[in-house]
């Protein structure tokens, strides 16, 4: 198990410290960055999630001496998810809070560290499991649909070492015409700030995975201003010339050919590697008939619905190339797409999508509380709310929300394979889903959001969203939605046992029952023949089949909850993948 890679592959600094590995929990040894809950932490003490039990973690640590070189004199303490809330402490002194588990936080340590000798760096989380914060599919008592609950750290905590004034909050925009670079212009007045581009690569192939700088480049070099300092720094592509006298090649990111830039930014002492992917998604009419078009070409959106659960590990792979391996897996059976499932990843799963070409639809975590009967009994006899703004939201967990939703783009705005994001599934804490839509369209007009997944009526969104478990049904389109492209983002999750590779032998959750490779695989061709493939016809742009793996109770996975097992017939799923017209 290695989680000793760097945490943020799309930007990245030399000088950084890992901090993973042995920890004390509660006075018990614990291995981070696995959850105390997930068998790969190592932990055998209480846990006391949905209570008001304080999780204390510390960690003794030196600074290594190139943390503490040059120009890099400030030290920043990243903790990239640590559910619910936490205190962080070092040396005794308070270095910040957080709130919200599925976000990641920065503190500024300089001034609390002590570079010679020995630090103890505690974080102190409390996870009640509350519903005013996003929580996905935690459950106290899982079962179904829910499962096991993870509490305090289960993301990567590190320490980066970055100059007085340095690069943050760096945001990359193709405008059609040029490149966008904006970050904090404001920290370096009267200073030189450069660019590097190197020539466009595909990184999932060995000889291109970005280690080292190419012979050819194009530079940007900029002043910034003392009296007019600049929001953002403009690269026009047309008549930009290389070192080597070479004018800039635009190559497409796709899900065939995912071309990306590798880009190093130096602005006064500090340099960042970072990479950009250019790229467009948007909905048109086509013949008549609304479609999902990427860089101009309509494209199916062929995905499948992917929750992040591990066994043994819970909800972190044991390694970073175990999303490598899922992402893989799915493009083997001809999917183009993942629906990332009311949970984030670590910045990893998204640069491994980004260098493979799949694309991703990011659900926002749901918070608010799970009403059976209103949520999913109703909707799927076909009553469901018309209007979610007569919902009562309190302050708190609409605040919460707000945070999250906000904090989710901002970190993922830079990854090419975030085409769509989710802002509500099946109602669960629904509420103002116009005004959200607004809001974040606003923020992003480059993504597409489906506002309210599966059901719950609204007024703005980029899709007629249908979740069809039940029985298949000849799609048409809806009055309401006539210039929308009808997505059906969740369908499927048929289930199939298999021996020696079940979570839990006494119960299983899903539609329907297979009893082999070849029954499950004629169960899933014929949903798409019967219902998707001739959907196409009515506006039906893209599917989301439940699911990619088995987890815990749940066996409706194409794989074991393990990985070991492939439920389906590849070569079938790949054929069936070019029927759909996704290869």
């Amino acid at each position: 198990m290695s989680w000793d890679k760097h945490p943020d592959p799309q930007f990245q600094r030399n000088k950084w410290f890992s901090l993973n590995g042995d920890w004390l929990l509660n006075g018990r040894r614990i291995r981070i960055p696995f959850c105390p809950e997930a068998e790969a932490s190592g932990f055998s003490g209480e846990i006391g999630y949905g209570k008001r039990d304080s999780l204390v973690y510390e960690k003794n640590f030196a600074l290594p001496e190139y943390m503490h070189e040059g120009k890099y004199t400030r030290l920043l303490l990243h903790a990239d998810g640590v559910d619910q809330r936490c205190l962080v402490m070092l040396n005794g002194t308070v270095a910040g809070s957080h709130k919200d588990g599925y976000l990641k936080a920065v503190y500024d340590v300089t001034d609390k560290v002590d570079a010679q000798g020995e630090n103890l760096l505690k974080i102190i989380a409390l996870d009640p499991l509350s519903a005013d914060y996003p929580y996905g599919k935690q459950k106290m008592k899982r079962g179904g649909m829910w499962y096991t609950p993870f509490s305090g750290i289960w993301k990567s905590v590190w320490l980066e070492a970055v100059p007085d004034k340095y690069i943050h909050d760096l945001k990359i925009d193709w405008d059609g015409e040029a490149i966008n670079f904006g970050f904090n212009f404001e920290d370096f007045p009267g200073q030189k700030v450069e660019i590097r581009i190197d020539p466009a690569k595909m990184k999932n192939q060995p000889e291109n995975d970005g280690s080292e700088e190419t012979e050819e480049c194009w530079i940007i070099s900029k002043e910034i201003l003392n009296d007019t300092p600049e929001t953002n720094i403009k690269i026009k592509l047309d008549g930009l010339k290389s070192n080597l006298g070479n004018d800039f090649e635009i190559k497409k990111w796709d899900v065939t050919e995912p071309w990306l830039y590798d880009v190093k930014i130096t602005a006064g002492h500090d340099t960042v590697k970072t990479y950009f992917g250019i790229r467009t998604i948007e909905e048109k009419e086509v013949d008549g008939k609304m479609r999902i078009l990427l860089n101009g070409r309509p494209i199916f959106l062929h995905g499948v619905l992917d929750q992040g659960y591990y066994t043994g590990s819970l909800c972190l792979p044991p390694e970073e190339e175990e999303y490598e391996r899922d992402i893989l897996r799915m493009k083997e059976l001809g999917f183009n797409l993942l629906r990332k499932h009311v949970k984030t990843e670590s910045d990893v799963f998204y640069y491994y999508c980004d260098i493979h070409g799949m694309l991703v639809m990011q659900d926002l975590v749901n918070s608010g509380n799970y009403r059976y009967i209103i949520d999913t009994v109703l909707p799927t006899i076909g009553l469901r709310l018309s209007n979610d703004r007569i919902r009562h939201v309190g302050t708190v967990r609409r605040k919460l929300f707000e945070q999250h939703a906000f904090g989710v783009l901002k970190d993922l705005h830079d990854h090419p394979s975030v085409v769509a994001y989710t802002i509500f599934n099946e109602g669960w804490g629904q509420h103002r889903g116009d005004s959200y839509y607004e809001a974040l369209k606003a923020l992003e007009p480059g993504r597409l959001f489906d506002t309210a997944s599966g059901w719950f009526n609204i007024r703005k969104t980029d899709f007629d969203s249908r979740h069809i478990y039940f029985r298949l049904r000849n799609i048409k389109p809806l009055k309401r939605y006539k210039k929308k492209p009808i997505f059906i983002t969740e369908c499927g999750g048929y289930t199939m046992a298999v021996k020696d590779h079940v979570y839990n032998e006494k119960k299983a959750y899903g539609y329907g029952k297979c009893m082999s490779v070849d029954e499950l695989t004629t169960g899933i061709e014929r949903l798409y023949e019967k219902m998707i493939i001739p959907g196409k016809e009515n506006g039906v742009c893209g599917c989301i089949y439940t699911q990619l793996s088995d987890i815990e109770d749940e066996i409706n996975g194409l794989y074991t909850y393990d990985r070991e097992v492939c439920k389906v017939d590849k070569e079938r799923m790949r054929e069936l993948a070019k029927r759909v017209g996704a290869m």
